[in-house]
């Protein structure tokens, strides 16, 4: 893994997390830590905000998912965004 700048500095600014890219030609990227870094992504700022308390990150992210009960990604996607 090689450290660009770019992607860091707007990563650190936005609060978005994002995943390296691999060096050589484009590949899909699909995965555990890509899927865990897109859904932390589009969740609501007041609860991402609370990701460093891990006690309060916690009890709002379940209210919010079972007030939502979202059935799949494409729902969880379409409605944070």
């Amino acid at each position: 893994m090689t450290y660009h700048p770019c992607s860091a500095e707007t990563s650190r600014k936005s609060g978005a997390l994002t995943y390296p890219e691999p060096p050589g030609p484009p590949r899909p990227v699909v995965g555990d830590l890509y899927f865990t870094f897109k859904i932390h992504n589009h969740l609501p700022l007041n609860i991402k905000m609370l990701s460093k308390d891990a006690k309060h990150f916690k009890s709002t992210l379940r209210t919010y998912l079972t007030e939502h009960a979202f059935y799949s990604l494409d729902e969880y996607y379409q409605l944070t965004s």
